[in-house]
């Protein structure tokens, strides 16, 4: 059984709820979280992983997550917390891991990616993958849902593009699942949001838009070390950027160069396509950098 059904709870150009229209700072941190850092960091939107730090996963220990009255604590300040979501990707350190999947790999578990420990891509088209995020009332979504986070930041995005070649509904399949994801939230909680990171080109798509509340582009102005990027590369990412804006949606961007001039850069370019920028570290160890 798929779980993508009642999209028609996010047809239509549905407008932003006022506190996701009033976002105007943002900070994403995943290890290494402090609770009275993040609850008075003062920033409209705080985007999290679940689990207070991941690297524990890699020291052999299991990280522990939060729990709702850290969420409530991390909220009481005014702002809107949003739980990452990988929907393309499985990790080995999350709740719905089984230890016996990599010698029996289901249909949908791909090989381990190279570079990231404990992660897989998998067939996100694939209803036992989907179960395990929306499933009910135990799905990844409604647990954090139950958890009181006012939103998810979906990631692993780029599974769509590695899947092209086996798939040639592969576009159709993720902006499915988003909408899915969507409907699903938005049915238990009205002004629940959904911001993807890294969606390219699929925010060429007006039934991806209509769905979201915004979105995030990773190496919009530099790479991961802080070189700049070729202006065609970032001309490119701006029009991403820029259709976001044009259909009322937060634009953000994550930057990684840490050199003060090339800060102001991005901040004076950005502001005038109505983005926000953050600055940060490649382990993402921190609330904001910010010269």
């Amino acid at each position: 059984m798929t779980f993508l059904v009642a999209l028609q709870g996010v047809a239509g150009a549905r407008p932003l709820p006022r506190e996701w229209r009033d976002v105007r700072s943002w900070v994403l941190q995943m290890e290494q979280k402090d609770l009275e850092d993040l609850s008075r960091c003062g920033k409209d939107l705080i985007v999290i992983d679940d689990l207070w730090d991941r690297l524990q996963w890699l020291k052999g220990e299991e990280p522990p997550s939060l729990t709702p009255s850290e969420v409530s604590r991390i909220q009481s300040q005014g702002s809107l917390l949003v739980a990452q979501l990988s929907i393309g990707e499985a990790e080995e350190f999350r709740f719905y891991w089984k230890a016996e999947w990599p010698q029996v790999r289901p249909p949908w578990l791909r090989q381990p990616d190279p570079i990231w420990p404990g992660v897989h891509g998998v067939a996100f088209w694939d209803p036992a993958w989907q179960e395990i995020l929306l499933g009910r009332p135990n799905g990844y979504l409604e647990r954090l849902l139950a958890k009181g986070y006012d939103g998810v930041y979906l990631v692993g995005l780029q599974q769509w593009q590695l899947s092209r070649a086996e798939r040639a509904e592969a576009d159709q399949d993720l902006i499915d699942l988003i909408r899915g994801i969507a409907a699903r939230g938005r049915e238990l909680r009205p002004e629940f949001g959904v911001l993807l990171q890294d969606a390219g080109e699929l925010l060429e798509r007006p039934e991806l838009l209509e769905a979201i509340d915004g979105a995030c582009t990773q190496f919009v102005y530099h790479d991961l070390v802080g070189n700049p990027r070729h202006e065609s590369n970032t001309i490119r990412l701006e029009a991403g950027l820029k259709r976001l804006r044009q259909s009322g949606r937060l634009a953000l961007a994550l930057e990684y160069s840490m050199r003060p001039e090339r800060v102001r850069f991005v901040k004076e370019r950005a502001a005038a396509l109505g983005v926000i920028p953050i600055f940060t570290t490649p382990e993402l160890d921190r609330i904001h950098f910010d010269p």
